[in-house]
């Protein structure tokens, strides 16, 4: 027993010492057989291949530290029937449809060339839109939470309403043109655009964020229901004008205060075919004939920070119609 370990290990040694000595495959093994593979080419190597289309629900990915020839790819929104986009004569309205996981709407209004396209929760909805076709863009929010943008690409002389709708937390933002934004329930951050813009609001469910182009900010005031049929409180509120991002409050003695009067007067918003500037239709609305305030207006306190003002006083009455 002894004298065959010994004698296996002197074998083992003598094989060690020459890696020229070969051994025998066991029996039944196949010995290994290599084939050449055919000619490959990296993609480093090849040529432009132009755009690339990706469907926004494959998704995309990219490994690092690859070098190639430039290429183009290009992310499209999916396209469909929002049920939130209709065109009434010349009017375009967005109503988004009621959510029911308790999101938040996202309605996006831009500008393709000569095409106006309305993008909701993202989906670009389908219908046609030329520029040349609408004369007015009204934008309403919905019980749940919306957050309505008017892209600065939109024609800046097509006026715009935007509507923060009957609750949730509202985010609106005005674009070029003109633009009158409304926040009542819920609560509402009003943005100015570039363009001219009025901010109204109710008193504690609206913050304001005026822009240097900010025309009127007003904060109203809804009165308690009256116990009493023939006894009815008039509602109220506080006109302020854009002082260096401050809300400064109007009185029936500033001078500014029949010009914000006469602005904030209903008028009917058109885009001329001519000059293509807005104008205002005395024969269809009534002009303001009272004062801003039929009192001298209650002490006013605004709070500004970061660009932001909100209205914490009250005080007259807003213009009769």
């Amino acid at each position: 027993m002894m004298w065959n370990r010994a004698l296996g290990g002197a074998i083992r040694r003598v094989r060690e010492d020459h890696p020229g000595a070969t051994r025998k495959a066991p029996r039944g093994v196949r010995p290994l057989e290599f084939e050449s593979l055919e000619a490959r080419q990296l993609l480093a190597t090849l040529a432009p291949i132009g755009s690339v289309l990706v469907p926004a629900s494959l998704g995309y990915s990219a490994t690092p530290n690859i070098s190639s020839q430039p290429a183009t790819v290009t992310l499209n929104d999916p396209t469909g029937d929002t049920g939130a986009v209709r065109v009434i004569g010349t009017v375009l309205v967005v109503t988004p449809v009621p959510l029911t996981d308790g999101g938040t709407n996202m309605i996006n209004v831009t500008q393709v060339n000569d095409m106006l396209q309305v993008t909701v929760n993202g989906v670009v909805d389908s219908t046609p839109l030329p520029v040349s076709s609408i004369n007015r863009i009204v934008v309403f929010g919905s019980k749940a939470s919306d957050d309505i943008t008017i892209d600065p690409s939109v024609d800046p002389t097509i006026p715009v309403t935007l509507d923060g709708g009957h609750g949730g937390d509202n985010s609106l933002q005005a674009g070029a043109g003109p633009t009158r934004e409304h926040g009542w329930f819920g609560f509402n951050n009003l943005y100015g655009g570039t363009g001219p813009n009025q901010l109204i609001g109710r008193k504690g469910h609206v913050a304001f964020h005026p822009t240097a182009s900010t025309d009127e900010i007003f904060a109203g005031v809804i009165p308690p229901p009256s116990k009493s049929f023939f006894h009815h409180h008039a509602p109220g509120g506080t006109f302020f004008k854009n002082v260096n991002g401050r809300a400064v409050p109007i009185t029936s003695t500033d001078p500014s205060a029949s010009a914000t009067r006469q602005a904030l007067t209903p008028i009917q918003l058109t885009k001329s075919t001519q000059s293509k500037s807005l104008a205002t239709h005395s024969s269809v609305h009534k002009t303001a004939s009272t004062p801003v305030a039929s009192s001298p207006a209650k002490t006013v306190t605004t709070h500004t920070s970061g660009g932001t003002t909100k209205a914490a006083g009250s005080g007259g009455t807003p213009p009769t119609k």
